[in-house]
C-alpha cells in the first residue's frame, strides 16, 4: 500500500503468512487518510509483477446499526420460578461494537446484572422475586444508530398467599394434547377454602350449579370432543358457591400445516430470513434441519449460535442468518410435531459468492492418450 504524501510501498501482510482470500481487512490505517493498492499473485515459482494501482481509497469507520436478538425462550414472556437463577442471553451485532444497557419497568432494582460481550450480553437475575416481574429491555448503541429489544418476565410462587390477588395462566387438555396457554383477564383472590362460605358469593345459586349451555367436565381430562369444531371452557369457583369462571377464548382442535417458500437464492453477506408460517392445535413443538443440497438426507439438526437465530412471533417461526456464508448453502427442513401428527416442509437457500480455494484429494478416474477424466 501507499500512503498519500509518500512514494514508497509497504506491505500489509507478512512474507510468510500469504493471503488465501480474495479480501483482506487492513490494519491500522489512519483515518481520513487516503491509500493505494497493489496486489501481487505468489506461487511456488515465484512473485508475479504488482498489479496495477487502485485509485486514491479514503480510509474510513464504517458504521453498522446495531442488531439484538434476544433469545427465543425469552422472546414474548419468560415464565420462572421465585429463588430460581434466570439468565436471558442477548446477541448483539454491529460496529463500531455497541454498548449496551439494560432497562427494566419492575420494582425490584438491586439483584439485577447484565454481563456484556463483543457480541453479546446476559441478563442474570441471581435469585429472582416476585418483585422481579416485568419487562426488561436492552439497548444497544453505538455512532450509527440505537436499537431496542424487550422480554417480560414472570416469576411464579409455589405457594400462594391469602387474600393476595393473582393473575392464572390456563391450558386446557385432551387426549390430543395440550392448548395454547390463556391468562385470566380478572384477578382472582386467594383465599383459605377451609374458611370459604357461601355467603362470600352472593346471589349465586348454592351447590356450583352449571349454566345450562355448559357442561361440567374432569378436572384434567376432557374426551369426546370433535377434532375441527370450535369449543369453550370454564372453570368452576373453588368455595360451594362459587361462580363460574369467566369463558375463555374459543379453541380450535386441528390439522398440522406449514407454509414456506420452496427456494431462495441471495449474494454472500445478505441477512437471510427463513419464514414458516404454522398452524395446528393444540400447536406443535418445532424444530429446524440443515442438509448438504446433494445430499438431503443426511440431516442435522441446526446449530444456533452468536450468528444464527431464530425468532418467534405469534404463528411464525423464523430462522435468522445474517451476513450469509457460501457454507450456509442448504436444504433447510422445519418439523412440527404435536399429539395430532408430523409435518415438514423443506427450502433450499443458495447463497452465491466468490469461490472459495480448491478441496482434494483429486481422483484420476481414467487416462488416455488424449482425454482424461478427474472426479
Amino acid at each position: 500500500m501507499q500512503e498519500e504524501g509518500t512514494t514508497d510501498w509497504k506491505r500489509v501482510n507478512e512474507p510468510d503468512a500469504l493471503l488465501t482470500a480474495c479480501e483482506w481487512v487492513v490494519p491500522n490505517l489512519k483515518g481520513l487518510r487516503k491509500y493505494k493498492f497493489r496486489v501481487k499473485a505468489v506461487n511456488e515459482a515465484g512473485e508475479s509483477e504488482p498489479s496495477d494501482r487502485t485509485g486514491e481509497i479514503i480510509a474510513t469507520d464504517i458504521q453498522e446499526v446495531p442488531e439484538v436478538y434476544i433469545d427465543m425462550k425469552a422472546q414474548d414472556c419468560l415464565v420462572c420460578k421465585a429463588d430460581s437463577l434466570v439468565k436471558i442471553p442477548v446477541v448483539i451485532k454491529g460496529h463500531p461494537t455497541p454498548k449496551s444497557s439494560l432497562e427494566f419497568d419492575g420494582k425490584a432494582k438491586k439483584a439485577i446484572k447484565l454481563e456484556t460481550a463483543e457480541n453479546s450480553s446476559v441478563i442474570i437475575i441471581p435469585e429472582c422475586r416476585r418483585s422481579h416481574s416485568g419487562k426488561y429491555s436492552i439497548t444497544a448503541k453505538n455512532k450509527a444508530a440505537q436499537k431496542t429489544a424487550s422480554c417480560r418476565v414472570k416469576v411464579m410462587v409455589p405457594d400462594l398467599i391469602s387474600e393476595q390477588q393473582y393473575f392464572f395462566c390456563i391450558r386446557a387438555e385432551n387426549h390430543f394434547g395440550i392448548g395454547a396457554p390463556m391468562e385470566t383477564i380478572q384477578r382472582t383472590t386467594a383465599k383459605d377454602p377451609v374458611g370459604s362460605s357461601p355467603g362470600d358469593n352472593p346471589g349465586v345459586p348454592q351447590g356450583g350449579l352449571q349454566h345450562p349451555e355448559w357442561s361440567p367436565s374432569h378436572p384434567a381430562t376432557t374426551r369426546g370432543l370433535t377434532c375441527g369444531s370450535l369449543f369453550q371452557c370454564q372453570m368452576p369457583g373453588s368455595s360451594p358457591g362459587g361462580n363460574p369462571g369467566v369463558p375463555q377464548e374459543e379453541m380450535t382442535l386441528g390439522p398440522l400445516s406449514i407454509i414456506l417458500k420452496e427456494f431462495m437464492e441471495v449474494e454472500e453477506g445478505t441477512d437471510v430470513s427463513i419464514v414458516a408460517k404454522i398452524k395446528g392445535a393444540p400447536f406443535p413443538t418445532l424444530m429446524w434441519f440443515k442438509a448438504p443440497p446433494l445430499k438431503p438426507d443426511n440431516k442435522e439438526p441446526v446449530i444456533y449460535d452468536t450468528r444464527v437465530n431464530k425468532l418467534v412471533v405469534d404463528d411464525t417461526r423464523t430462522l435468522v442468518i445474517p451476513q450469509s456464508r457460501r457454507s450456509d448453502t442448504a436444504l433447510y427442513t422445519i418439523t412440527a410435531v404435536n399429539n395430532l401428527g408430523t409435518a415438514s416442509e423443506e427450502m433450499r437457500l443458495n447463497v452465491l459468492g466468490p469461490p472459495g480455494p480448491p478441496v482434494g484429494p483429486i481422483k484420476f478416474d481414467s487416462v488416455s492418450a488424449d482425454p482424461m477424466a478427474l472426479s
